[in-house]
């Protein structure tokens, strides 16, 4: 406004938004309006943020005292065929917040997410600098592109958790949520071929200069003879592929029977953590798969079963009711017959838990 020194009482009435008046004599002057403003609002209403309009004509009248509009972005954030708008003051708007509101609307925890501008050639939306390009007078649309990472992208138990809905960076420890271990008898015949199948590995193919197909060849006879003692339609699928819109890739191993899952991962050589991260991304990405097959789930969800192993070191997890546990580490010392007992009852255990379910 234009505003004068002139030495001139005027006398106004001042109606603010909710209708209320106020009367007020005063000079007609720069200085005036300043404590005009500041008597309305005290420190809720400054001279930057309201306008008194008409004032600067310094006349005896009403006046109203109204904010001065802020710009406001709207978008149409599109992801398949899911819409879903959102508005915020255009200074507010950078590409960390656009992320961090598709994240929230779309519920997508962890894949990478990019934007495109659809009112303007399908220009890629990379940089605040082409947000601040966006009109603010209309709904612009806007596609999110939403790119799966691979399981062993998943490198901290906080971004694994994420996936889970979960927060924090720790996993509870606990031996109790697992069944009880199927006792092997000494004489089991799977179990003492598999303890001698690695026996002999260990003469001819030395675990601690093996590459990963060695650390196989110690993790297959356990399977197999936990397979075979569990019954005769466990199936075990090798490097079967797994995704959900967050994640995806294949999983090492996969035990079916009568209902339950188990996914086994296997750590690369000492990494046993490593193991743990990427086998709760993959108990996330067959849980959802699981919700899309069958179209009504009992009141009670069937848990999902895990293992992440080095064959040296073995650990097991439950995702039940959308939360994972732990179990201790289990070591196997020199193809022991009592530690390949242990590990094998233990995968049988989990495995028997389905003979009930159809």
């Amino acid at each position: 406004f234009i505003m004068t020194t002139q030495a001139k009482l005027v006398k106004i009435t001042v109606v603010l938004a909710d209708g209320k008046e106020s009367k007020f004599k005063l000079l007609a002057s720069e200085e005036s309006y300043k404590d005009l403003v500041a008597k309305i609002g005290g420190e809720l209403i400054d001279q930057e943020g309201y306008n008194v309009l008409g004032f600067s004509a310094l006349e005896d009248g009403v006046y109203t005292l109204s904010p001065r509009m802020e710009p406001t972005v709207t978008l149409e954030l599109s992801l398949k065929k899911k819409t879903k708008l959102f508005s915020c003051k255009k200074e507010d708007l950078t590409m960390a917040s656009l992320e961090v509101v598709a994240r929230e609307k779309f519920d997508i925890p962890l894949a990478r997410l990019s934007f495109v501008l659809k009112d303007s050639n399908d220009e890629l939306l990379d940089s605040d600098e082409k947000l601040d390009s966006i009109p603010f007078d209309k709904t612009t649309r806007v596609v999110v592109i939403v790119t799966r990472v691979g399981f062993s992208s998943i490198l901290t138990v906080k971004e694994a958790l994420r996936l889970l809905h979960q927060t924090g960076d720790s996993i509870p420890i606990s031996d109790s949520v697992f069944p009880c271990t199927f006792q092997m008898e000494e004489n089991n015949e799977e179990l003492l071929h598999a303890v001698c199948t690695l026996q002999r590995l260990h003469a001819v193919a030395p675990l601690p200069q093996g590459c990963e197909a060695t650390r196989r060849l110690y993790i297959d006879p356990i399977l197999l003879a936990a397979a075979r003692v569990a019954g005769p339609d466990v199936v075990l699928e090798v490097e079967k592929e797994y995704e959900n819109q967050d994640v995806w890739g294949p999983i090492d191993y996969v035990f079916k029977y009568n209902g339950e899952t188990i996914c086994i991962t296997e750590g690369k050589k000492d990494q046993l953590d490593k193991g743990v991260i990427q086998n709760i991304a993959q108990l996330a990405a067959v849980a959802d798969h699981r919700k899309r097959k069958i179209s009504e789930i009992s009141s009670e969800e069937k848990p999902i079963y895990g293992i992440a192993t080095t064959y040296l070191n073995w650990q097991f997890l439950v995702l039940k009711d959308g939360m994972v546990t732990q179990s201790s580490i289990i070591s196997i010392k020199d193809a022991n017959r009592d530690d390949v007992g242990g590990i094998i009852g233990r995968i049988v255990s989990l495995l028997n838990t389905g003979k009930g379910s159809t």
